[in-house]
């Protein structure tokens, strides 16, 4: 994807690029043309963005699973109007429970019956609250996202790795000792499907490099999905960078 992206630069006479900035998988994106195009790259900022840990990977396999379990996949080859709903809105589900954090579902969902009126002791499918808003993100989901597009893009995020990005090298530190651009790497508090320890890591892996790099880190209770939630504490971290200061690297 990243090559294919280049090759619209050269077609539009862009040679090179103020900024590569992204979240999650798109922070993983902008990683990867800071190591492919190191000439080309002046800023890079990655945000709750590093290599998926095993539990990632755990959680993202399950959601493939859900899809291709579901009799109406057929190996992929439905109907633009039959895809597997029910799979993709599971997998969807199973998502929504990796972006959050378990403080945010406590804080906004304990242990109250959904909202609906169910009562969970009545029956199997009566629901507490959060099992109610789940559904509610998947039924939302399945309209506007197709579900072999949710498997590639599933597993681009598990198979990232720095060391395997383009000509990077064959070690990670390989593959930073590419970088010219400035390099911000931002973690949430409370991320555990990128837990910033590991994003904080990375970036001291980067400085080790010779990469000129940055570090911050939001304070959150919305887990992965913070980067969405908290704009206002994060926008003075990239104007700040993209102004030059300097971050501490804590």
């Amino acid at each position: 994807m990243v090559r294919t992206q280049a090759r619209l630069l050269d077609h539009l006479g862009i040679e090179r690029l103020h900024t590569v900035i992204g979240g999650s998988i798109g922070g993983m994106q902008a990683l990867s043309w800071a190591v492919d195009f190191p000439e080309r790259v002046e800023r890079c900022i990655a945000i709750g963005a590093a290599p998926l840990s095993a539990m990632g990977l755990a959680l993202n396999h399950l959601q493939r699973q859900a899809i291709r379990n579901d009799p109406a996949w057929h190996e992929g080859h439905y109907a633009l109007d039959q895809q597997p709903v029910a799979g993709l809105a599971l997998a969807r589900e199973i998502a929504v429970c990796s972006y959050k954090s378990a403080e945010l579902f406590s804080e906004r969902f304990g242990r109250r019956p959904d909202r609906s009126g169910e009562q969970p002791q009545d029956s199997l499918s009566a629901r507490y609250d959060v099992a109610g808003y789940l559904d509610y993100q998947g039924s939302i989901f399945t309209p506007r996202f197709d579900a072999n597009s949710y498997l590639v893009l599933s597993k681009a995020m598990d198979t990232f790795d720095l060391a395997c990005v383009g000509s990077g090298g064959s070690s990670v530190e390989a593959a930073l000792r590419r970088i010219r651009a400035r390099l911000l790497l931002v973690g949430i508090s409370t991320d555990w499907l990128f837990p910033s320890r590991e994003v904080r890591s990375l970036a001291r892996l980067a400085q080790a490099s010779g990469v000129r790099t940055n570090y911050a880190e939001l304070t959150s209770l919305h887990g992965h999905d913070g980067f969405l939630a908290e704009t206002a504490q994060l926008a003075p971290i990239v104007n700040a960078h993209l102004e030059e200061e300097q971050l501490a690297l804590v």
